[in-house]
């Protein structure tokens, strides 16, 4: 819940939230890139 919180505290300041998980950076790092990439509207 904590988190949850914490994550909402920056929607609501329309902040873009990326989530990943380690090892989709380690194993699929393109498909973490390409989260970042359409959250900056790029």
């Amino acid at each position: 819940m904590k988190e949850k919180r914490r994550e909402q505290v920056f929607l609501d300041l329309d902040f873009g939230v990326v989530r990943w998980l380690g090892g989709e950076i380690m194993t699929v790092p393109a498909r973490v890139v390409g989260r970042v990439g359409r959250a900056m509207g790029l």
